[in-house]
């Protein structure tokens, strides 16, 4: 979506002439914006109440060290487990292709890590739970997480009942 240049959003958005966008700016007038509007709409993931192509780096890191996870399951899975979870045959050209990606990412993931960026322990975790990558985390997943936590870390942590974070992270 191509969308308004710089200039005419500083110019319907910063109304004060501030050089910055205050809150209330851009809650009143982004609608005057109907490209970047639109484009904001379209990247929203309703679920989740954020632009889907935009993450700080530290989001960017975990869901790079999140995909190698998964390419790595993917590499290692024998074709029944490849059948159960909905993959195609491990033929020598998709293992050379998952071999390339998990390179790729791997040196993504080492020049965030020289920059002194941390990878988001949110999707960090989440996608760890997330194991079938079906980006849904259900309640035997979460008591495989805390089994494994309290297995870990013991009493070193008060966590909370699993009832009681299920009823706050599955709020629809």
């Amino acid at each position: 979506h191509p969308i308004e240049d710089i200039d005419k959003i500083m110019e319907v958005l910063d109304k004060d002439k501030s050089g910055d966008i205050d809150e209330s700016e851009w809650v009143q007038h982004v609608k005057k914006l109907p490209k970047l509007y639109k484009a904001m709409e379209t990247d929203l993931d309703k679920d989740y109440g954020v632009l889907q192509s935009f993450r700080t780096p530290e989001d960017q890191l975990a869901k790079c060290m999140g995909a190698i996870q998964r390419l790595k399951r993917e590499l290692g899975a024998n074709q029944a487990e490849r059948q159960a979870m909905g993959l195609p045959l491990l033929t020598d050209d998709r293992k050379a292709k998952i071999e390339e990606e998990m390179r790729s990412r791997k040196n993504h993931c080492k020049q965030w890590r020289a920059m002194g960026i941390s990878p988001s322990p949110g999707y960090c975790v989440f996608n760890q739970i997330d194991a079938d990558h079906s980006k849904k985390l259900s309640r035997p997943k979460m008591e495989r997480c805390l089994k494994a936590v309290i297995t870990a870390y013991g009493n070193k942590f008060e966590i909370e009942p699993l009832d009681e974070i299920m009823n706050i992270m599955d709020e629809d």
